[in-house]
């Protein structure tokens, strides 16, 4: 006996041959079989002499495969079952590329699909496949791109499929970005946007009823008045987190000439006078002194006044008068009288008014 080709070699597969060799020395040499294909059940058996008719002989099952054996004195043949369909679907992959034949020891490749890695194949063995290697998830190659308004992206070393990178905004903006690795690429959710304003702008001396409310978002603005005695106001725009304030409230001018001073005359002060500016007055004709106002608060603040004139000396215009007793000076409303000469009788009363007798 000649052992032609054995593709098995199993304790199962040994004892079987080393029954059909028994059989087979006790046939003749004119019973010759050459037997071929092999399906699922059964073995085609062709003759090796034309006069002889083929037929069907069931296979040998040898463990998981069928074996078609050809029996002749001298020749024993094993021939390995194909596989009859291609590969079953393995997840994350395309269809399988086989080759047309799908003999024992026959390869199928499949190409992953999209987000996937990896190089699986299947190889026909025993008229089954056995498979290997598999389509996983593709980790992340970088890391992800830089976000708007923020700093660094922070990752973990491997760069696997599901892990997550964070990042921190930017001074004036607020958020929580984070990425996620997912099939190959990141997936970001968050971002960072520009920080509101909280309560209302300060720095703005004087200023009055500002009106922002609690929280004010970027781009927003709100505006002031001022306290009594300011003019003006101001604007605040929130940018970044922070306001930026125009305008001001300044103290108020003074409009016009003071009141209140009375027998004033020829108040020279415009029709404006800023905060702080003075300006003078005389008096009308019968007064002395004057006033001096200053401006505050968009109000005159006055000192001084105009009294009536005093009569100074003693009257005159009384023809034979003697004896005046009136002074230097008299104020408004004093009086003083006088006699006459000799010869003379009668006499006169002075009364100061507007600093004449």
């Amino acid at each position: 006996m000649l052992l032609h080709h054995m593709l098995i070699a199993s304790p199962s597969l040994i004892a079987a041959i080393t029954r059909v060799l028994v059989l087979s020395s006790r046939l003749s040499r004119s019973l010759q079989y050459v037997l071929s294909v092999c399906d699922t059940a059964w073995c085609l058996c062709s003759p090796r002499h034309a006069s002889y008719q083929p037929q069907r002989e069931q296979c040998m099952p040898v463990a998981t495969a069928r074996l078609c054996i050809v029996v002749d004195p001298l020749i024993l043949l094993l021939a390995e079952a194909p596989c009859t369909n291609n590969p079953p679907a393995m997840a994350n992959s395309g269809a399988w590329a086989c080759p047309s034949s799908l003999l024992a020891g026959a390869t199928c490749n499949a190409t992953c699909n999209t987000g996937y890695t990896g190089n699986p194949n299947a190889t026909c063995s025993l008229g089954n496949w056995t498979m290997t290697g598999a389509c996983i998830e593709a980790p992340c190659a970088d890391p992800p791109r830089a976000l708007n308004n923020s700093g660094a992206w922070a990752c973990p070393s491997s760069l696997l499929a599901g892990a997550t990178c964070n990042a921190t905004c930017n001074t004036g903006y607020t958020g929580n970005p984070d990425a996620m690795c997912s099939l190959g690429n990141w997936t970001v959710t968050g971002a960072c946007t520009e920080s509101p304003c909280v309560g209302n702008p300060g720095g703005v001396a004087q200023a009055v009823n500002w009106a922002c409310g609690t929280s004010t978002n970027a781009g927003g603005t709100c505006t002031t008045g001022c306290v009594a005695g300011f003019t003006g106001g101001a604007t605040a725009t929130c940018a970044l987190g922070q306001w930026n304030v125009t305008g001001a409230c300044t103290e108020s001018p003074c409009v016009g000439n003071p009141g209140g001073v009375t027998q004033a005359v020829n108040w020279a002060c415009g029709t404006s006078t800023n905060a702080g500016g003075t300006c003078t007055t005389g008096c009308v004709a019968g007064y002395t002194g004057g006033a001096t106002a200053t401006c505050a608060l968009g109000q005159w603040s006055v000192t001084g006044a105009c009294t009536e004139s005093p009569c100074v000396g003693n009257p005159g215009g009384v023809t034979q008068a003697v004896n005046w007793a009136c002074g230097t000076s008299t104020n408004a409303g004093g009086t003083c009288t006088t006699g006459c000469v000799a010869g003379y009788t009668g006499g006169a009363t002075a009364t100061c008014a507007l600093g004449q007798w």
